[in-house]
């Protein structure tokens, strides 16, 4: 997957700011963007035991500040659910505007 356009990251930042309260995404959203072995990486990451997964860490390219693309950070699941959750609404507002 490449990288989210500008103009798609300024509506999802939208929809999170108005709709922060909004449920996560669930399992079954994040599996349709996601592996599952992926999202399991996230839910089992932290700070405390990020030197333990290095080699899954490398694999998802999620670790060590200035060395991955994400960095590891307490509520990085959480995180990921909101934002996921948030991509999912613009995708339903673009497929609405595309069928009008």
């Amino acid at each position: 997957m490449g990288l989210i356009p500008v103009s798609v990251l300024k509506r999802v930042m939208n929809v999170i700011y108005l709709n922060f309260a909004a449920a996560a995404a669930v399992w079954q959203e994040m599996k349709e963007f996601h592996t599952e072995e992926y999202i399991d990486f996230l839910l089992r990451i932290t700070p405390d035991n990020m030197h333990e997964m290095a080699d899954r860490m490398k694999q998802h390219n999620v670790g060590f500040v200035g060395q991955y693309d994400c960095p590891v950070f307490d509520g990085i699941f959480p995180f990921c659910q909101v934002f996921s959750c948030s991509l999912c609404v613009v995708e339903r507002q673009d497929r609405r505007k595309a069928c009008a």
